[in-house]
């Protein structure tokens, strides 16, 4: 169906003023084309662009770093609205190259010109398995050529860039999933995003399992999954998180630290922050 950015994707934003950034031009100096004419020709000035503007905004010393922080960046923009206007709102937006969806570069020019980007979708499904499957199949048409492009550009890890891929949809999923009060459908909807990934990659790059957990009176314990494919949602008040596989390397500019779900702090601290984050949303 066609899709009509005034209606539900500013609702969107009225509900979720964190997603304005991602989902409207900032200023009419931002540049908009399609997802189709990003990973054209000029693709490469437009990572090696990125990579610098990362270094201007989060100073660091290797460029592969830069290159994961900003993929990082790239993938939530497209990945966390997304999610939520499909579980809030029962819109499934696909971005593929039948249906592209339109971007922005919010700081063409000036310092950090090229690192903020933003989109929205022009073709909207109901929600099923198969239209779940699309949405990732086409995010995979998207994200394949940047992921070789920064891999061509840096010596970032391919394998690390496809793990911040599924870190991001399984996290924006359990985001999703708790707000909706549905977080087992959460689940399902990652899972089928993450396959139709796979589909549309086959062999050419591994898409890893995300590791979803279900936080119930005080403590974590493993989601389950045919549960979930099988469309029940658990008797308990869950709230749903995960366990990331990857890290944004955020850290490694001065005067930043680990995010609360970083994979790279002490074991013992990761649960305890993660605990009183979790705590802190069952509350509501």
């Amino acid at each position: 169906m066609s899709f009509s950015p005034a209606s539900h994707w500013s609702l969107l934003i009225h509900e979720h003023p964190r997603f304005s950034q991602a989902l409207s031009p900032l200023n009419e100096d931002s540049e908009q084309l399609l997802s189709t004419q990003l990973i054209d020709a000029a693709l490469l000035d437009r990572l090696r662009a990125a990579i610098a503007a990362t270094h201007e905004l989060f100073p660091m010393d290797e460029d592969k770093h830069c290159a994961q922080l900003w993929f990082h960046s790239f993938v939530t923009t497209l990945v966390e609205p997304t999610m939520m206007l499909a579980l809030d709102h029962d819109l499934v937006a696909i971005c593929d190259a039948e249906h592209p969806a339109t971007m922005f570069v919010h700081t063409p020019t000036g310092h950090g010109a090229g690192f903020w980007y933003g989109y929205h979708p022009n073709h909207v499904l109901e929600p099923s398995a198969d239209s779940y499957r699309q949405l990732g199949a086409g995010w995979a048409e998207l994200l394949e050529p940047i992921v070789c492009g920064l891999a061509e550009i840096t010596d970032v890890s391919v394998a690390a860039l496809w793990a911040v891929v599924s870190d991001a949809v399984s996290m924006a999923a359990a985001t999703a999933g708790n707000e909706a009060f549905a977080p087992y459908e959460g689940i399902a909807a990652c899972l089928a995003v993450l396959e139709g990934m796979r589909v549309e990659l086959q062999d050419r790059a591994r898409v890893v399992e995300p590791r979803f957990f279900d936080y119930v009176d005080g403590e974590f314990r493993p989601s389950d999954l045919q549960m979930a494919l099988g469309e029940d949602e658990p008797d308990d008040d869950v709230v749903l998180s995960t366990k990331r596989l990857t890290c944004c390397m955020i850290f490694h500019s001065p005067g930043c630290g680990v995010c609360v779900s970083c994979p790279k702090q002490k074991p013992d601290i990761k649960r305890e922050r993660m605990a009183q984050q979790c705590a802190a949303l069952a509350s509501f």
